[in-house]
C-alpha cells in the first residue's frame, strides 16, 4: 500500500492499522475502487497478488482486480490477513493501471456489515 502509484483518492483514504502486515491499509466500507498506475516500462507476464482481509456478512468480501477496464479476476477475503492470487496479467510497455475494487458490499442494520481491507 506504500506504492507511490496509487491515485490521490486512494492515498487519501489510507489508514493506519496495527494488525496489518505493513501497518497501513486501504479500507473499503462501501463499494469502491483503488487505482494503481504502473510504470510505463513494466512489461511481461505477472501474477497479481492481493493482500487483504474482510469482514464476512452472509459471505466473504471479495477483492476484484482490473487491468484498465478488463477484469483480471477476484478473490475472497476472509477474517485474517492473507496473500491471495487474483489472476495473471500480460503487460505491454506504455501507460496502464491496475485497480482493486470492492463490489459485493452488504449491510443490514443490527445484523452485519461486509467490508474489505487491502494491504497491497
Amino acid at each position: 500500500m506504500h506504492e507511490e502509484g496509487w491515485d490521490e483518492a486512494s492515498r487519501g483514504r489510507m489508514a493506519a492499522r496495527p494488525d496489518a502486515p505493513e501497518g497501513k491499509i486501504l479500507p473499503f466500507t462501501s463499494p469502491g475502487r483503488a487505482v494503481l498506475r504502473l510504470p510505463d516500462d513494466l512489461a511481461g507476464t505477472f501474477e497479481v497478488l492481493v493482500e487483504a482481509r474482510g469482514d464476512d456478512f452472509e459471505g466473504p468480501a471479495e477483492a476484484t482486480v482490473y487491468l484498465g477496464e478488463e477484469r483480471v479476476g477476484k478473490t475472497p477475503a476472509y477474517g485474517g490477513w492473507a496473500l491471495m492470487s487474483a489472476g495473471t496479467v500480460e503487460l505491454a510497455t506504455g501507460p496502464k493501471q491496475l485497480a482493486v475494487a470492492f463490489e459485493n458490499d452488504r449491510y443490514e442494520k443490527g445484523k452485519g456489515d461486509r467490508n474489505l481491507y487491502v494491504e497491497a
